[in-house]
């Protein structure tokens, strides 16, 4: 480094010096440009930074300098040289630096540098070190490094945990796009093995329509799919239980059959089996059919007993088919009919082929009190739950209503539970809302929760929830701060608005003493009444009054060094800014202001001014009362020509 002519010095944090060039450091750093600039004027020019060692000081300088940095100095001053380039804005010292660092990842230093890559902005190290956290997760959370996260810093303790969650989570679905690839390419492949067989013929098997002679045919190049197809085939053909449908090898022949007859585009040329036939008897169909209509004719029972209740109707119902089992044991019979009509989803369960073949049919309904399921599958029948159920068995038939998707139910709980939110029970009800997607009694518990903040801090619940699901406890913080900010949003939008509403009112005060003129102050061409009565806006009239007053005596005026008379020059001003009948107006000054604007233009701040209390003028006027807008008089400027005020004596 040339020190030759330095006209700057760089100070550390030990108090030593470092001669440099301006030139060369405005060169390399436009933040060290900027500085620079700003003490042009100065005698002595000198940087100060501070918090770094000197030894990195000096080497980032030297950077600045030779644009190069040897590995020693890399791996002692890295992360302080990364904190140097992001502060002052070189670049190609912060690309190196963060391939530098990637490079010492230990499972002791990974939390200090995702913590740097975040501060500095360094996405590059920042995905390493999640990838690193990621593959080293369990040794991490041993670490002291670990703990003081988990303390200071719970926002990116959750990025940690959700980068980790969703890695697992691509894996998983990779893996699982990975099966179903291999299974619809398995598929593909036995149809183009089914056709083979079917046109030409394999080693075991060839056309039905054919004689064929297997014993000169070789294998063909997917012998390994074609021979389980042709043992298949071989079962297919003379299996005896087929046509009931209980041989599972010939429903997955059935199954084979259709498929192809769905991605077949030459269905009369086909020489596939049943390809081109529409109709063809399955016992699954019969039995499907049969369901449905038993369920179909027990329908207009089921209207009755929806509409008047289960007690009412009790007799008029056929058998029951089915048995609801619960946690305890406890055996509830009902109707495959109606509770196939209440939830879609037990329609599905019931649709279902059993596994064991029993004369006997039972859901199970698990992990929920007895009580609680007789009262969810009595509302399924009767549509009625009492406010006494509602508070004994609220928090399970609300899971039950989201798991078996009963929406009537859901909305009844939803509303009951947000009625008996209490300081014990709202985290409870928060993540209960949360889970059975339930968002009104979610944003209740939230309003809830952030109203009684401190004494639900204190409960069991709230402890649980910081040890547990980090993940709601920011949800509620992050709910919390952003009422606090809406709440000073909407102070600060009243206090300006208020302001906005007092000069619309000053403006209407200042015309009215103009042209009709108030209790001490008046127009110029008309005597001042000492009987005259005080307006309805007579407390900022008679400010205004006094204002006017002193402007007309005040000696300093002129001079600018009196703050009422600047107040009221500003008040004279937004007049002429908002009037729109300078020649007419009685307002001293209105047109001479008008044609200042007119030749300079006002600036952007003003202009804003003028446009809210424009608009705060306007809203005034419409939130009147339609009568007292019709009563209130009408001015007249068209017969006033004098621009000055007459005090009273």
């Amino acid at each position: 480094m040339n020190m030759f002519a330095s006209d700057v010095d760089i100070i550390t944090s030990a108090g030593r010096r470092i001669p440099a060039h301006s030139n060369v450091l405005a060169a390399a750093s436009t933040v060290l440009e900027s500085v620079l600039v700003c003490q042009q004027r100065s005698f002595e020019k000198k940087i100060q930074i501070l918090g770094v060692p000197c030894g990195s000081v000096y080497v980032f300088v030297q950077f600045l300098y030779s644009f190069k940095c040897t590995k020693d100095q890399m791996e002692k001053h890295g992360i302080h040289l990364l904190a140097l380039s992001h502060v002052y804005l070189v670049p190609c010292l912060k690309h190196r630096c963060t391939k530098a660092l990637a490079e010492q990842l230990t499972i002791e230093n990974v939390i200090d540098m995702i913590q740097l890559a975040r501060l500095c902005d360094a996405p590059h190290l920042y995905l390493k070190c999640m990838k690193f956290l990621r593959s080293n997760f369990s040794k991490v959370k041993k670490t002291e490094g670990w703990k003081f996260l988990q303390r200071h810093d719970p926002l990116l303790e959750l990025e940690i945990l959700q980068f980790t969650d969703e890695a697992e989570l691509r894996k998983k679905r990779r893996r699982r796009h990975t099966r179903e690839q291999n299974l619809y390419l398995q598929l593909s492949e036995g149809m183009d093995c089914l056709e083979h067989i079917c046109r030409e013929g394999c080693t075991s098997v060839g056309p039905y329509d054919e004689e064929y002679s297997c014993q000169k045919k070789l294998p063909c190049s997917k012998f390994d799919t074609c021979q389980g197809l042709q043992l298949l085939i071989t079962h297919f053909s003379t299996c005896k239980k087929r046509v009931k449908g209980s041989c599972s090898q010939c429903k997955r022949m059935w199954q084979l059959l259709r498929l192809h007859a769905s991605i077949c585009d030459q269905p009369d040329d086909c020489r596939v089996p049943l390809c081109s036939r529409t109709e063809y008897e399955l016992p699954q169909i019969t039995t499907i059919l049969s369901r449905y209509a038993q369920q179909l004719s027990t329908t207009s029972c089921l209207i009755s007993i929806i509409r008047d209740g289960i007690d009412k109707f009790s007799g008029e119902m056929s058998e029951v088919d089915i048995q609801i089992v619960t946690s305890g044991g406890l055996r509830i019979p009902a109707h495959s009919a109606v509770l196939a009509a209440a939830s879609t989803v037990l329609e599905n369960i019931l649709a279902r082929p059993g596994k064991r073949r029993s004369s006997e049919r039972t859901i199970r309904i698990l992990g929920v009190p007895c009580d609680a399921v007789s009262v969810f599958i009595r509302f399924l029948y009767s549509f009625k739950c009492t406010e006494e159920q509602m508070k004994r068995h609220g928090i399970h038939l609300l899971a039950l209503s989201h798991v078996y998707l009963v929406p009537q139910l859901k909305q009844r709980c939803t509303k009951g539970l947000a009625e008996r939110l209490t300081i014990e029970n709202a985290v409870d009800l928060l993540q209960l809302a949360r889970l059975c997607d339930a968002p009104d009694l979610y944003l209740k518990s939230m309003k809830f929760l952030s109203s009684n903040f401190k004494k639900v801090e204190e409960t069991e619940g709230w402890k649980f929830l910081q040890h547990h699901d980090p993940w709601l406890e920011l949800e509620i913080l992050q709910f919390m701060d952003e009422a606090e900010l809406r709440k000073k949003r909407t102070r600060r939008h009243k206090l300006e608005r208020s302001l906005y509403l007092q000069l619309s009112e000053a403006m209407d005060c200042l015309e009215h003493i103009c042209t009709e003129g108030c209790t001490s102050v008046g127009p110029l061409d008309k005597e001042p009444s000492i009987k005259r009565q005080p307006c309805s806006k007579f407390d900022t009239c008679q400010g205004l009054q006094f204002l006017i007053r002193h402007f007309a005596t005040c000696k300093r005026r002129t001079n600018g060094g009196c703050l009422r008379c600047k107040r009221m020059w500003q008040i004279l001003r937004l007049h002429a800014s908002i009037c729109d009948q300078p020649n007419d107006c009685q307002v001293p000054l209105c047109r001479q202001f008008k044609l200042k604007v007119q030749q300079k233009g006002d600036d952007e701040l003003w202009k804003s001014l003028v446009r809210k209390v424009v608009s705060a003028r306007a809203m005034s006027s419409l939130s009147l009362p339609k009568r007292k807008r019709e009563e209130e008089p009408k001015m007249d400027f068209n017969h006033h020509q004098v621009m000055n005020f007459r005090l009273a004596a």
